[in-house]
């Protein structure tokens, strides 16, 4: 028996075995178990002076996530939630599920905790896993971070955690 030659036939033949294999394709997806949503832990801790051991109230705490960047880059920040020590230096992160989609699905580093203060600067902390996290803060060489500070005020990095760092740090030393 001859081959039709029928171009409309032979297009309705693939559009038919395309949409057979879409749907193979995806009963095979399904059958794979996707990632899914990455639950934030909680983490509670407080910040203390190095030095005093005294609590430091009102700094704000970054918790950053970022991503595997390339080689030599800074690497994305994929979500950065921030809260702000009360008068014991006390601060707390509830668990929540990740806003960004990216942490579902590929390599993250974090949590690392950050902190900024009118008086210590902007202190970058520790990264860890731990659900109690101590930081410590020093008045030591607080004018240098200072203006490591400017720098970043100046700098055009635009996810929410530097946006928020942004109000509450280079506003506070503009004077606005």
């Amino acid at each position: 028996m001859a081959r039709s030659s029928n171009p409309a036939a032979m297009r309705r033949s693939a559009v038919k075995s395309r949409t057979l294999f879409a749907f193979a394709l995806l009963g095979l997806v399904g059958c794979v178990p996707s990632p899914g949503p990455v639950l934030l832990a909680a983490v509670d801790g407080q910040l203390v002076d190095r030095e005093s051991r005294e609590p430091i109230a009102g700094a704000q705490v970054f918790q950053v996530y970022r991503g595997a960047g390339a080689p030599g880059a800074d690497p994305s920040v994929y979500t950065t939630r921030w809260t702000q020590t009360d008068a014991r230096g006390r601060f707390i992160f509830v668990s929540e599920i990740a806003p960004s989609a990216r942490m579902w699905i590929l390599k993250t580093y974090g949590p690392r905790y950050d902190f900024y203060h009118s008086e210590y600067g902007l202190v970058r902390g520790p990264s860890t896993e731990e659900a109690k996290v101590m930081l410590e803060g020093s008045l030591a060489q607080a004018e240098q971070r200072h203006m490591d500070l400017q720098v970043f005020c100046s700098s055009t990095a635009d996810d929410p955690g530097s946006r928020r760092l942004r109000e509450v740090a280079c506003t506070h030393r503009d004077g606005k």
